[in-house]
């Protein structure tokens, strides 16, 4: 046998039972190449790993809201899917906040939505809605909606919530598909107690699907 085999069948042996440190107790096998081939002895690190500090919860319709921690001020984006579907000039509802509010009393002040999969000029009304049946109009500018001046709140330990309704042109290709988003912290315009509030979220965060179907 030729050393260059020998070289090779020793180097498969070695590489063979590194290996097995995979399946095998990781230290017998260290013990064993560092006793019967006085190859060094690789120390091993154990890496701690920290517990994310959000938990990731599914709301109705697959929306994922992250980040819900019980100690600040949150909110997530409810989907109910008998409102998944809108006819040209009807009113629908494409998204609801819930608001959870265990702080200082919270006001929100302004909302900037970003319009995705329809063209803004197919969209002819959006409204905010309180519960207390106040409605606010958005300005529909560069492809965003804003709504300017709400007067709505959250006392502490309470909780509250505001819908999205839209209404879009008869002109709407059958199929088409919109939705809203929340592009940055900013575009959520609050207060906590007497201070500027921002959600700690993952931006953009992607409002529902609404999906245009024949009118009969």
């Amino acid at each position: 046998m030729s050393i260059q085999k020998i070289i090779k069948a020793y180097f498969f042996f070695v590489m063979t039972m590194v290996a097995f440190s995979t399946v095998l107790s990781q230290e017998d096998v260290s013990n064993y190449l560092v006793s019967t081939f006085h190859l060094p002895k690789l120390e091993s690190k154990h890496v701690k790993i920290e517990q994310i500090p959000f938990e990731i919860k599914k709301a109705v319709g697959g929306f994922v809201a992250k980040n819900q921690n019980p100690g600040i001020v949150n909110f997530e984006i409810n989907y109910d899917v008998e409102n998944a579907f809108i006819k040209p000039q009807d009113y629908k509802q494409i998204m609801e906040f819930n608001f959870v509010n265990p702080s200082e009393k919270f006001e929100l002040q302004d909302l900037r939505l970003k319009i995705v999969g329809i063209n803004p000029e197919l969209i002819q009304e959006v409204k905010l809605a309180l519960e207390d049946g106040s409605l606010y109009d958005a300005k529909i500018k560069d492809g965003y909606l804003e709504f300017e001046n709400v007067d709505f709140a959250v006392e502490k330990n309470m909780t509250g919530k505001i819908s999205i309704e839209v209404s879009v042109s008869d002109f709407t290709v059958v199929g088409t598909r919109l939705r809203f988003d929340i592009e940055k912290p900013a575009d959520i315009k609050m207060t906590l107690g007497n201070s500027d509030y921002s959600i700690n979220k993952f931006y953009p965060v992607h409002g529902p699907y609404l999906t245009v179907v024949r009118s009969k």
